[in-house]
């Protein structure tokens, strides 16, 4: 199964899920997405920029220093507005790799998460 495959399967089973975006942090690319409805690539490239800010920058830095005897950086992360939510995972494969999900502010963001660390297993054992 393909990256894009997993991605659209994972967007269709969350009726609020309006983009998954599988991403690469370490250069800020977008690698392969699912939307809802048509979405401008920079759209996609903003949400992959708050996936990186919220797993990789300055907050997250201290974050895993005030939280964390290893310092890891964070594995998730998840922002909320009055419209939608960001959630943003980690893979366990490749700590450079992560999905990036805009939802609808009602979709029920533990499910989310807990499928998307399956998506991204599922896709780090196929490399």
């Amino acid at each position: 199964m393909s990256v894009k495959d997993r991605l659209d399967g994972f967007r269709t089973r969350f009726a609020g899920c309006k983009a998954v975006a599988f991403a690469d942090l370490s250069t800020g690319m977008v690698l392969s997405s699912s939307t809802r409805e048509k979405t401008t690539q920079e759209h996609l490239d903003a949400l992959c920029q708050k996936a990186t800010v919220s797993l990789n920058g300055d907050d997250a830095t201290r974050v895993a220093a005030a939280f964390s005897t290893s310092r890891c950086m964070p594995q998730t992360a998840v922002l909320f507005d009055r419209t939608q939510q960001y959630c943003f995972v980690r893979s366990a494969h490749d700590n450079k790799e992560a999905l990036c999900i805009l939802c609808d502010s009602d979709a029920p963001v533990t499910d989310i998460m807990a499928a998307a660390v399956q998506v991204l297993d599922a896709i780090g054992m196929e490399v």
